[in-house]
């Protein structure tokens, strides 16, 4: 049965290859008149904390653009991101929480910005990627491979950058109505204008939905009623000063099962406030960054139980600098945050993190140049961390660049591993540690990329080694520890293609294998072999009509294994005029019967609709 899953595999795999050759070989003539036209480089930030042509940078940054997410009829951050290269969603059907992993490494491995600041949770080191609706954003920025040596704890297996939108040059205001399957219904009101020097946004959406609920089960997976304000100020004081500060509220509630609960059973509220400060000079640059982030969870009302309310706030100050020279391109800066919790389970705790960064990337000549980069962190809990890094990048042509990186990365205990006293889930008895030490990794990276004329290609060669894993061990018949228990290794291969056929067609395909295993050579939980994902766009005038494959391989979960899957979406929107947009979306366009872990059934076919208008 094995082989034949695997045999599968290897048909759907080559099948596509052999479909994606075909169309991109057919569309070169078609498409030659569109590419002689000039392309504009692709600039990244969050690889260097300035900005770089992304073939120069010496690690994979896959992106993601307003653009992009404008053609396509989403919801949140999650169902952005579901189709990407290395990367894998989940839902947590208790809070409608959605998570993920990144080349392996789970939600609290990998360090989430916003707009460069840190919002992964004090209390688990997670981030809710359904928290972040679609209209916020300008673009996303997922840096793959180990990246403490800038970042600092969690970026164990890479860094989500997420960039919000500025305000238009002009007053524009956007109304929005969206409704669909599971009696899905949302609103959007937005207004953004530019007057002198001062730049403004905002943003309110409100959802609700009744969420998905399995044939004869109780449990209602996600249902939401969830309101966001984003608000967003730019202050252009003289053109090397800019002062910019935003404001993001998030307020839901979600409740699981309908023969239960007659009311929501978990509600949350997230508040972030960010305020920057940018001078820009002819050789140098410098930014000041203080943020705030208060989250407030309250659990579990109606069962009987205790309330389970946790409070969470963090305090920062960032500094760096850049000069540019004529070979070298030197960063440093410092960073301070302060980390709190309030909390029924967990009682009260805080805890004080310092670091001091540095980075040089100096040119050998003009094809090539090598990276140094180093942070120091000193955590008042767990001590002392150095995070180095070296990179190396030579431009092999002017299309096709050669990369190679070695990096160490490590990931801070959470206060509810630190903490979590005696508390039953499910059939067991789970036990915090305040003993733990810190999570630490070694990456190697390899790897090429390529751009001309509209053709693009990556890939990549990595593996990371993690000791002092922080898991659960068994010391009893019914009681769990958190302990730093075993060591793991992660060994992959990503593979990126897309081409601009001709002025209607453009295809993109996404391969990546993953071998991940503990330190008996057993393969770890909920990895899977292969993940691969085909989009094929089409867009002429007024219609952008894109068609999404996403198939995740056979994986693991405990004793059993749970089958692979392939499942389509399908997007069309239509420009009705030049201020009205309709919008069409069939997610699972094949009902396809699938679960994520082997026991709590998927969503078959569902659509959306959305209408906007612009003023």
């Amino acid at each position: 049965m094995v082989k034949i899953k695997y045999l599968k595999i290897n048909i759907i795999i080559i099948v596509t290859i052999i479909f994606l050759s075909f169309i991109l070989g057919t569309g070169i003539t078609a498409a030659k008149a569109e590419t002689e036209a000039i392309e504009l480089d692709e600039m990244v930030v969050t690889a260097s904390k300035y900005e770089e042509n992304y073939l120069d940078v010496p690690a994979l940054v896959e992106t993601v653009t307003a653009a992009e997410i404008e053609a396509e009829n989403v919801s949140d951050l999650a169902e952005i991101l579901r189709n990407k290269l290395g990367l894998t969603y989940d839902y947590s059907s208790r809070n409608g929480t959605k998570e993920f992993k990144l080349r392996g490494a789970n939600t609290n491995q990998v360090l989430v910005l916003l707009d460069g600041q840190s919002i992964n949770s004090g209390k688990s080191n997670k981030v809710n990627l359904a928290r972040f609706p679609i209209e916020i954003i300008e673009k996303v920025e997922i840096l793959k491979g180990s990246a403490s040596a800038l970042y600092g704890a969690n970026a164990v297996g890479g860094v989500i950058n997420i960039i919000t939108k500025k305000a238009s040059l002009e007053p524009m205001t956007t109304i929005k109505y969206k409704f669909g399957s599971y009696n899905s219904q949302e609103y959007l009101l937005s207004h953004s204008n530019q007057s002198g020097k001062l730049a403004y946004s905002l943003i309110y959406s409100d959802l609700k939905t009744d969420g998905f609920q399995a044939e004869d089960s109780p449990i209602l997976d996600n249902k939401l009623d969830e309101q966001n304000i984003f608000t967003k100020f730019n202050y252009q004081y003289n053109p090397q000063t800019a002062i910019t500060a935003s404001i993001k509220l998030n307020e839901a509630e979600t409740g699981v099962n309908k023969d239960i609960l007659s009311e929501p059973d978990h509600s949350s509220q997230d508040f972030n406030l960010n305020l920057k400060l940018k001078r820009n000079f002819d050789q140098s640059d410098y930014q000041i960054m203080v943020y705030h982030n208060n989250n407030e969870n309250i659990g579990y009302e109606d069962l009987n139980e205790d309330n389970k309310n946790h409070e969470t706030n963090s305090l920062g100050l960032t500094f760096d600098k850049k000069n540019y020279y004529q070979k070298h391109t030197f960063l440093y800066g410092f960073e301070i945050s302060e980390n709190k919790i309030e909390s029924t389970t967990y009682n009260q705790h805080q805890n004080l993190n310092s670091a001091f960064f540095i980075q040089d990337s100096y040119n050998l000549n003009q094809k090539s140049k090598i990276g140094l980069a180093l942070r120091f962190d000193h955590h008042e809990e767990y001590g002392s961390e150095t995070s180095p890094k070296l990179s190396y990048l030579t431009k092999l042509n002017s299309h096709l660049n050669y990369y190679a990186s070695i990096a160490k990365s490590y990931r801070a205990p959470s206060f509810s591993e630190l903490y979590l006293p005696r508390t039953k889930m499910r059939s067991n008895y789970m036990i915090g540690n305040p003993d733990l030490k810190p999570e630490k990794a070694i990456a190697y990276e390899t790897g090429f990329k390529y751009n001309n004329r509209g053709l693009k290609s990556e890939i990549s060669i990595f593996k990371r080694d993690v000791e002092d894993l922080i898991d659960y061990k068994k010391i009893s018949s019914n009681e769990k520890l958190k302990v730093n228990l075993n060591e793991a290794v992660f060994t992959g291969i990503e593979f990126k293609l897309s081409k601009r056929i001709n002025s209607l067609f453009a295809a993109a395909f996404n391969y990546s294998y993953l071998d991940a295993r503990n330190e008996d050579d057993q393969r770890l939980d909920d990895r899977p072999y292969s993940k691969a994902g085909l989009e094929l766009v089409y867009q002429q005038k007024d219609i952008i009509s894109s068609l999404n494959f996403n198939y995740i391989g056979e994986k693991k979960d405990g004793a059993e294994n749970i089958d692979s899957y392939l499942i389509t979406n399908w997007n069309l929107k239509k420009q009705i005029k030049a201020d009205l947009a309709l919008k069409l979306a069939i997610n699972n366009l094949f009902d396809q019967d699938y679960t994520f872990n082997g026991k709590d059934e998927r969503p078959g076919r569902n659509y959306n609709i959305a209408i906007s208008k612009n003023f």
